[in-house]
């Protein structure tokens, strides 16, 4: 299974719904998923992984998607940089 990450906002979801309908499952997950960006109670995650992110090399987005565990934690998204050089990709040069 492919997936990817794509903004949406509420607007988005709005037009969305109109086509296919409050209770079609996409928009069921989309409104799950931006319910979940105002948790409060999410957002001590956000800011510990904020707080130990590494600018240029693990970043971490204001809104980004957070999985609570059941184990007293929980998964926050975050951006890994992998320069060329750490992919394979050789690079003529100038960026």
């Amino acid at each position: 299974m492919s997936t990817t990450h794509v903004p949406v906002s509420q607007s988005d979801l709005t037009e969305l719904e109109g086509k296919l309908g409050e209770d079609h499952g996409l928009c069921r997950r989309i409104r799950d998923a931006l319910s979940a960006l105002d948790d409060p109670g999410l957002a001590p995650y956000r800011a510990a992984a904020i707080e130990q992110s590494s600018d240029g090399e693990l970043e971490i987005d204001p809104g980004a998607v957070v999985s609570k565990g059941e184990d007293h934690g929980a998964y926050v998204m975050a951006w890994l940089w992998v320069g060329d050089e750490d992919a394979g990709i050789e690079t003529g040069g100038a960026p």
